[in-house]
Parts: C-alpha cells; sequence; structure tokens
C-alpha cells in the first residue's frame, strides 16, 4: 500500500525512462518519460505505482 510523503519543500519530479502514477493532494496523474509534476511544501503526496524500469529526477527546494 502506496504511503503519503509530507515534505517541508517543494519538489519537482520528472520521469525520465518508463511510466508511474502520482498522487497529490487527492488527485492522481499518469507520467512518462520527459512528464513532470509539482509536489508543493506540506500537500501530502505519494508514488501510486511505477513500470518495472522507471528512473525519476527530483528536485528538492524550500518554498516561496
Amino acid at each position: 500500500m502506496p504511503y503519503d510523503y509530507l515534505q517541508e519543500d517543494d519538489e519537482w519530479v520528472v520521469v525520465l525512462a518508463g511510466t508511474g502514477m502520482v498522487e497529490v493532494d487527492g488527485h492522481r496523474q499518469t507520467l512518462g518519460p520527459g512528464d513532470w509534476a509539482f509536489l508543493p511544501a506540506g500537500v501530502p503526496h505519494r508514488v501510486v505505482c511505477t513500470e518495472a524500469g522507471t528512473s525519476w529526477l527530483a528536485v528538492h527546494t524550500p518554498p516561496a
């Protein structure tokens, strides 16, 4: 069962290969190569599922 992350920093994620699904504040988004998602600080989010071999790049920054 996926679980929520709750972070103090904003996070940008981009899928480099494969596919995955994230849930941000209850809204699901499927991501493929080149797709990105913004995960605001203090907002619950989770990785719902990924295909084998999926790779992500995540960048964390202090909130504005």
